[in-house]
């Protein structure tokens, strides 16, 4: 027979309608629940009886903290995920200068070595550019405010187009000064670099993220050169050197199942040499090399132990260790660049919403193409898709009734939520789910109760436990 809390889940939310916009989420939390009303900002730790009575309507007059809570989550929101709107904005500007790379990732199914070594035309690279900083002048102009113009250089392995990106940063340089734009640089990249390039890299850029997957031995299984030379000496020559100058430095990592007990160490260690800006861990994505090679991903819930024990170890350090999926401020609809109208140039010249290829989009029938830099120097822009894909984002069935869905928001629109996908939990979700329960823990000062939490089979579970989810009420805003 079910306890009373298992009848409380099995029936959770039975008897409301289901209105378009959730905005009300209750999680178990023991044999409490947590209410988690992310666009008014609020969160708090009420009992089954607070829960049966907000569900219910009838709210007992002797407890007005209760009565109070009622009140303040039946209001119109004051937090609301801003879908970008108007005209193409132009604040971020990234150039994917090849898919080509210089290393033999195992777990990389974004082309890699197996990418054609094209790159970007140089002459359609400026043509992108002058428009930008045209249209960036002009809205200085117009609104007064003066924001730096974001540049982002990402690859395959960007820095394999040396060349390229110092003839676009020269001039991107030249074409800012003129409009009194303030350039920022920054790039993703795997470390693999010759001195004169960390060099230059110091002296022109502003944040690097660096690749770096924990020890020399894990490191180098991960991320070789080639069959017979790992990375790791090259990257931390790299690390080594950008954290002595004055760019920021951020260092991401592959976490798998081998390594996910050693993250604690890993964040540690890497604090201790180089002072990272900031740390992100990611949990590795299984796919047909990582099968071949024998790397695996941690479980969800191994993942989300070890990173909230190294979250809680970190503190004080004063570097930023965080989980990319989740955002701890305003709500919002996307949490990477399709529909935040950032500008992505590929290597033939198209403008997209997204670093990934055209092939993964169509294989989910989307169309993430903005516009393109034609042969004569014209950059076209098709509103059209701008538009459409600015829509994709507000669409996420599969997220709809998530507690996670404002901050998480879904994770990556092309793998993981696009049309179709089936709507269950699956890893990514599960610890994400898991991570921010127990931040939300921590924002409201019951860290005890963080740990029965993260063995609490409701948020392992692949699959809703109620028709809504999460959900507790919902309210038209």
């Amino acid at each position: 027979m079910p306890t009373p809390l298992q009848s409380i889940k099995q029936n959770f939310s039975a008897k409301e309608e289901a209105l378009k916009t959730s905005k009300v989420f209750a999680i178990p939390v023991g044999k409490n629940w947590l209410l988690h009303a992310p666009l008014h900002d609020f969160n708090a730790l009420l009992t089954d009886e607070d829960i049966q009575e907000i569900k219910g309507g009838k709210i007992n007059t002797q407890d007005p903290q209760l009565a109070i809570i009622n009140q303040l989550i039946h209001q119109e929101p004051h937090l609301k995920p801003k879908q970008k709107k108007g005209e193409l904005n132009d604040d971020f500007l990234v150039f994917v200068t090849t898919r080509g790379c210089n290393l033999q990732c195992t777990y990389c199914h974004f082309d890699g070595p197996t990418s054609p070594q094209n790159s970007l035309d140089i002459q359609r690279a400026k043509e992108i550019i002058k428009w930008t900083v045209k249209r960036r002048s002009q809205r200085k102009r117009e609104t007064k405010k003066d924001q730096p113009l974001k540049i982002h250089f990402f690859g395959g392995e960007p820095f394999t187009t040396f060349e390229l990106i110092k003839e676009i940063v020269e001039f991107s340089n030249k074409e800012c000064l003129k409009h009194n734009i303030q350039p920022f640089y920054m790039a993703t990249t795997n470390g693999v670099l010759s001195e004169s390039m960390r060099e230059w890299i110091s002296e022109n850029f502003h944040k690097i993220i660096l690749s770096i997957d924990g020890e020399q031995d894990e490191h180098d299984l991960h991320r070789p050169i080639n069959k017979d030379h790992g990375s790791y000496q090259a990257v931390a020559k790299s690390a080594d050197y950008f954290s002595k100058s004055k760019l920021e430095l951020h260092i991401r990592g592959c976490i798998t199942s081998e390594t996910v007990h050693k993250m604690k160490s890993i964040a540690s260690n890497m604090i201790e040499r180089w002072r990272p800006s900031s740390i992100k861990f990611e949990p590795l994505t299984e796919n047909t090399l990582t099968v071949l090679a024998s790397i695996y991903p941690p479980s969800p819930i191994d993942f989300a132990r070890n990173w909230h024990q190294t979250f809680l170890h970190l503190r004080g350090t004063g570097v930023d260790f965080a989980y990319t999926p989740i955002n701890p401020g305003e709500p919002r609809l996307t949490s990477c660049l399709v529909g935040d109208d950032a500008i992505v140039v590929h290597p033939d010249g198209s403008l997209n919403a997204c670093y990934l290829s055209p092939n993964d989009w169509e294989a989910h029938d989307m169309d993430l193409k903005i516009g393109e830099i034609r042969s004569n120097g014209v950059v076209s822009i098709k509103e059209s898709n701008v538009e459409s894909i600015r829509e994709l984002v507000t669409k996420k069935g599969k997220c709809e009734d998530c507690f996670c869905r404002y901050s998480c928001a879904g994770g990556c629109h092309v793998t993981h939520t696009h049309k179709g996908s089936e709507y269950k939990y699956d890893d990514f979700c599960i610890g994400t789910r898991l991570i921010t329960a127990s931040l939300l823990l921590e924002a409201i000062g019951r860290p005890d109760l963080i740990q029965s939490t993260l063995e609490d089979t409701y948020y392992s579970d692949d699959s809703p436990k109620t028709p809504q989810g999460d959900k507790l009420i919902t309210i038209n805003g």
